[in-house]
């Protein structure tokens, strides 16, 4: 009966077969060879994961040496299918992506540029995703590990808002937190300057630069139930330096001047940057009004509005410092329940380098900006802040 099995299985008698091996087992017949038929009987009907599971039980059970060369067969056989199975379901997956993500790119309401933010996520989780993370975005799995942050928001992408749309729902499907937004849409936010603050009982004056008005100011008014966001940072001061050439003595060994040549002239008019102080800067979000009250400690008025407590002994910039202190905890207690947003130069340290994306931002900063290194901190700030407001 077992030729009888073998062949019907040859011939693709699956049923006859089925009756045979069904017949012996009711029989109790108690053969390797039966378990074998059964497995390749699943096999080739398609059961694969029930095949595979008899095939390691043939295995186990240690017949000869012939059965175990079948049942090793067997196993790599369905293995080889898992694999193309799963090639197979890669391609009509990635190929269904292109194709979205080409009508996508041919939607002219997406168009404009915009940025894919990262937002950070815990090592486990990291390990979940990763694998489909570098399948959407093409890239090998070591690269997808390494670009999921872990403690900073990251841009990830600079294309059309259309596109990254797309690939923000692809993400987000998968439970990789992230978001994107347009360049237009962060350039839309209003910023003003607040010069000082007056307070009431239950609300606040802002008292805003206004070039409009006859007396350069205007008073905003506000309760502390509408400030969505508050965000701090820290824009760096460039400072450039001339490069002195390395002193050499004047003499040689043997008493005689020495003689300069064109290669002592290499450091002339070149200079170095570095960073000399920092400008503290604080923005409150409004979001209904799509609106930020930027606040910039060298350019608070201090000695108006709202008066925080000054030490003696305190001067000069050390001054200014301790009320800029006592300005941010005084918003601190009225603002305990807002998100408060303070990792601007994890962001940055990335974000500095994407300069072209950056030189369409405006960054609405009215400090005295003029090296071009500070500018692109400054974009860098308006982009952090717009993107926590419109997240």
């Amino acid at each position: 009966m077992l030729k009888e099995i073998a062949q019907a299985i040859k011939n693709q008698e699956y049923q006859k077969a089925a009756q045979l091996l069904q017949q012996l087992k009711e029989e109790k017949i108690e053969n390797p060879w039966i378990e074998l038929y059964q497995a390749n009987l699943d096999e080739f009907q398609g059961n694969l994961y029930q095949a595979e599971a008899t095939y390691i039980q043939v295995l186990q059970i240690g017949a000869n040496s012939k059965i175990i060369s079948q049942a090793r067969r067997g196993i790599e056989r369905i293995q080889q299918t898992k694999q193309e199975k799963k090639e197979k379901i890669q391609q009509q997956q990635q190929q269904k992506r292109l194709q979205e993500l080409e009508k996508v790119k041919q939607n002219p309401e997406g168009q404009e540029i915009g940025v894919l933010i990262l937002e950070p996520i815990d090592s486990e989780k990291k390990k979940e995703v990763e694998k489909q993370f570098a399948q959407i975005m093409e890239i090998d799995t070591y690269t997808a590990r390494v670009t999921l942050p872990s403690r900073n928001w990251r841009i990830y992408r600079v294309k059309s808002i259309g596109e990254l749309n797309y690939y923000t729902d692809a993400l987000q499907a998968i439970s990789i937190p992230c978001f994107c937004t347009s360049i237009k849409r962060i350039n839309q936010i209003e910023v003003k300057e607040v010069k000082y603050f007056e307070s009431d009982i239950d609300s606040i004056n802002a008292i805003i630069l206004n070039q409009n008005h006859s007396d350069g100011v205007e008073t905003f008014h506000f309760n502390w139930q509408e400030v969505t966001n508050r965000v701090e940072g820290l824009l760096p001061k460039i400072e450039e330096k001339p490069i002195s050439p390395p002193r050499k003595s004047l003499f040689a060994g043997d008493g005689n001047p020495l003689k300069f040549g064109r290669g002592d002239l290499e450091f002339k008019g070149q200079t170095k940057t570095k960073i000399g102080d920092f400008s503290r800067i604080l923005d409150l979000h409004f979001l209904d009004k799509n609106l930020i009250l930027r606040v910039y400690e060298e350019k608070y008025a201090f000695d108006c509005g709202i008066k925080f407590p000054q030490h003696p002994e305190i001067t000069g910039n050390k001054k200014q410092l301790n009320q800029w202190e006592n300005l941010k905890k005084f918003l601190e207690n009225h603002l305990e329940s807002t998100p408060t947003w303070k990792e601007f130069s994890g962001f940055a340290d990335t974000a500095i380098t994407y300069t072209e994306m950056l030189a369409k931002v405006n960054h609405k900063i009215t400090l005295n900006i003029s090296h071009e290194e500070e500018k692109l901190w400054a974009a860098a700030f308006q982009l952090y802040s717009g993107l926590i407001m419109l997240k």
